[in-house]
């Protein structure tokens, strides 16, 4: 689990930690390991649809940064912009580079950013 990772990597630089949960994660190991827990509105996923209530409940505990684990918000180029628009660190990709990624049909997805080369086999 990312988060898991994440806070024993945290842990190691005596950051303190804040974890999001929904109504319905009680048990959530990432939330038992955190200093404090925020929880959010709604259950599962969808608890995590509202980018808003997330960075207001990032920025009333004091946080400096967030990691948006991996999947659902890790691609959310809206919540990391949201993010960073509240002065928060994002640690990922910043939204401009998560909304090309994202647009399969972008020139930048398509066009090669350099020329490969072709390597003739070696004789053995």
């Amino acid at each position: 689990m990312i988060a898991v990772r994440v806070i024993r990597a945290a842990r190691e630089l005596d950051l303190p930690i804040v974890a999001l949960r929904s109504r319905d994660e009680a048990d959530a190991l990432h939330a038992r390991m955190a200093d404090e827990v925020v929880v959010l509105d709604g259950e599962g996923s969808g608890a995590f649809l509202d980018t808003a209530a997330m960075v207001g409940a990032v920025v009333r505990t004091g946080c400096a940064a967030v990691h948006p684990g991996h999947g659902l918000l890790a691609e959310n180029a809206d919540f990391a912009q949201s993010c960073t628009g509240a002065g928060l660190t994002w640690v990922g990709p910043s939204p401009k580079v998560l909304r090309t990624l994202g647009d399969k049909t972008a020139p930048e997805c398509r066009r090669p950013r350099c020329s490969p080369r072709a390597v003739a086999p070696l004789d053995e």
